[in-house]
């Protein structure tokens, strides 16, 4: 009975202390996870995609390993995806005018480097853009210049959406739980199937997307909502105390994230044909833990070892991540030909992996000073920012 008391007195003093704190890190360790995430991109895009690569590039290794390591990597997307769930938490005013600033912002960046690299595509080899085709790729609906720009329409919808999410998920975990787990996917899933059978292809490849990476936002907002990462974090440190099994632990762990979230397929429930309408239901579970273990792991790597060389590099690269992942469609856009034997010359995987990303770091860091100077007048016009 002592012993019951005392557990239920530790635990109500830590849940007091923990529902003191804001954020698990900090915008600093936030840079760091976004600079791991985008070294796995770039590892993932670089190398697991071999019919993206031009005549004369060529890793007979890496092809044979590409199925092994092309799912693990691929968790670079839905960490950016859980870290623009966890922070919008934090928004104080969670409101379509900041919705609006943020998908503005977003779209600057986007149509700056568009805007380039299609004027260095019909330099460079001579591509020939319809209006048609041009208007299309700046809405971000097709990708010959910017292959990646999927994310930016996925980032500019769920903005859209977190502003009414925000205030219609129960504040009951079990009930937020079963709305983000069961109830959006299924109704995604019902949405895509409408649009296929209507055969809107470009409507249902954006619910697609959706089901694919809002699992991962969604666990973020819950995430920080909980303060989930703050419990972890407490019971980790009850049982593990010994630093160097920590930094083990840690590791292991972020290697079995990875591998989970490779596996981890939504699992659907699919009813017998029923007699009325003569169909089945399907009910969709959904969800993301592989990420956040992930990302909990690599911050309490960083928090033991503390190796401050690393961590600023990675801060450096987080800072620039989102225009680095512009930048680097160059190498596999209408313009490759030109652009993919720069970025290969040096044949060593890991020393073509620092290559891109040391180039697109440079282009990066100076492209950004032009677009945050307009994104500043954007700002204090429209939103009266100063």
């Amino acid at each position: 009975m002592d012993f019951y008391r005392i557990k239920k007195n530790e635990y109500t003093k830590q849940a007091a202390t923990i529902n003191k704190q804001s954020s698990y890190f900090d915008k600093d360790m936030t840079l760091i996870i976004k600079g791991v995430a985008l070294i796995m991109m770039f590892f993932f895009h670089f190398f697991t995609f071999p019919t993206w690569w031009i005549d004369g590039i060529e890793y007979p290794l890496l092809v044979k390993l590409e199925p092994y390591i092309n799912l693990p990597l691929n968790t670079c997307v839905p960490i950016f995806c859980f870290l623009s769930g966890y922070s919008y938490y934090f928004v104080k005013e969670k409101n379509y005018q900041y919705s609006f600033r943020k998908n503005t912002d977003i779209l600057i960046y986007y149509w700056a480097v568009f805007f380039l690299y299609s004027f260095i595509a019909v330099l460079s080899v001579n591509y020939v853009y319809s209006p048609k085709d041009y208007i299309c790729e700046m809405l971000i609906l097709t990708n010959p210049t910017m292959p990646f720009n999927w994310f930016v329409r996925f980032y500019v919808l769920y903005m859209l959406m977190l502003p009414i999410l925000s205030k219609i998920l129960p504040t009951k975990i079990h009930f937020n739980l079963f709305v983000s787990i069961v109830f959006i996917p299924t109704l995604l899933y019902f949405i895509k199937f409408i649009f296929l059978y209507l055969r809107w292809n470009i409507a249902a490849t954006l619910v697609n997307e959706f089901i694919t990476w809002f699992p991962a936002l969604l666990s973020g907002y819950i995430f920080a909502n909980y303060k989930i990462f703050f419990w972890m974090d407490y019971f980790f440190k009850k049982k593990i105390r010994s630093k160097k099994l920590s930094i083990i632990l840690f590791t292991l762990g972020a290697i079995d994230a990875t591998i989970g979230r490779a596996v981890n397929k939504p699992i659907i429930l699919t009813s017998p044909d029923l007699p009325l309408i003569r169909k089945s239901i399907s009910i969709v579970i959904s969800t993301d833990l592989y990420t956040p273990i992930f990302i909990f792991c690599i911050i309490n790597i960083c928090r033991t070892m503390k190796c401050n060389k690393m961590q600023f590099i990675l801060k450096e690269i987080g800072k620039y991540s989102l225009m680095m992942w512009f930048v680097s469609c160059i190498f596999f856009n209408n313009s490759r030909t030109v652009f993919q034997p720069i970025l290969y010359w040096l044949k060593n995987p890991v020393l073509v992996l620092l290559w891109g990303l040391f180039i697109c770091y440079l282009i990066s860091k100076s492209l950004d000073l032009v677009i945050k100077y307009i994104i500043r007048l954007k700002n204090k016009t429209i939103f009266h920012i100063i």
